[in-house]
């Protein structure tokens, strides 16, 4: 679980899961850069800047 201290108590539960969603788009768009499969990487870029 992330910090989520920041936040006030009622908005952390929504926090850790946009944390969530942001993490495994990062983490996929990462694989797909380095294996060199650049469009694939563009769609979690996408994900996360909508994140």
């Amino acid at each position: 679980m992330a910090k989520l201290s920041m936040f006030l108590e009622r908005d952390q539960e929504k926090a850790d899961k946009q944390f969530a969603v942001y993490d495994y788009n990062f983490m996929h768009a990462a694989r797909y850069v380095a294996q060199g499969e650049f469009e694939k990487a563009a769609v979690h870029h996408r994900n996360l800047a909508n994140a």
